[in-house]
């Protein structure tokens, strides 16, 4: 009989250490694992937002030249500054523009004015564009920039490239 008395204590020992995990020891884990991560989140969050504040007075600055830079409000305006810009560059390069085709993209707090642009010329032509480009005072920036060789000697190249400007609308202009 003792003997039966230890197994059934021993039985419901175990099955009580089985619910105690199970109910109370697992879901606490749990519980804390899942507030260990997001005390992980939150201090990260917070490392970051002291960054920016330290780095406040730099954003502040870069965010007023991106206004001053950016295209006119004035979308027949800003296509027709990007037009004699590229036409003084290519001009003032030598370089024979075949094609310039611009196209507007609307985002959510912002306008993008693309134009391709495709050009012929030499190295000389193309390398004084692209110098020309890189001093422009507008927010331009080339999104894509292929060159090929017209010839076997590679004395005539044709250049394709993708420029895009920054229009912001007058409720972001801070």
């Amino acid at each position: 009989m003792n003997r039966e008395k230890y197994l059934t204590i021993a039985s419901i020992g175990v099955i009580s250490l089985f619910v105690l995990d199970k109910m109370i020891v697992a879901p606490l884990t749990n519980l804390w694992d899942s507030r260990a991560k997001e005390i992980d989140y939150l201090t990260k969050d917070v490392t970051k937002g002291r960054q920016l504040v330290a780095r406040e007075e730099m954003l502040r600055e870069r965010w007023a030249e991106m206004n001053m830079r950016a295209l006119p409000e004035d979308r027949p305006d800003a296509e027709s500054q990007i037009f004699t810009s590229i036409d003084e560059w290519s001009r003032s390069a030598r370089l024979k523009t075949s094609r310039i085709i611009p196209n507007w993209r609307d985002e959510d707090d912002h306008s993008k004015l693309n134009f391709r642009v495709e050009a012929t010329g030499d190295m000389e032509a193309v390398m004084r564009f692209l110098y020309d480009l890189d001093g422009e005072r507008l927010a331009m920036r080339v999104e894509s920039f292929d060159l090929g060789s017209l010839d076997k000697r590679g004395k005539n190249l044709a250049l394709d490239l993708m420029l895009s400007g920054l229009e912001l609308p007058k409720g972001n202009r801070q």
